[in-house]
């Protein structure tokens, strides 16, 4: 609030606000340990969307886009 312009907003606001963002990142049923985690399935359908309107121009490999290396370190 220290931060915002006077006036432009108030602590409820801001409060809820967070309250909705905090929704998008854990939605309800998700596992919070799974915080982090790419799904390969989640991130071939994105790719294949991607590809489909031209925003990548090759097929994604899933298998060589990403690792969860850092993610199962980071549980252990």
């Amino acid at each position: 609030m220290a931060e915002s312009e006077e006036g432009s907003s108030t602590r409820e606001h801001q409060l809820t606000m967070m309250e909705e963002v905090a929704k998008l990142v854990l939605p309800e049923g998700f596992n919070a340990e799974e915080l982090g985690k790419t799904d390969p399935k989640m991130f071939q359908q994105t790719a294949d969307i991607a590809h489909q309107f031209g925003v990548i121009k090759e097929k994604a490999d899933v298998d060589e886009a990403f690792t969860n290396e850092i993610f199962e370190m980071a549980t252990k």
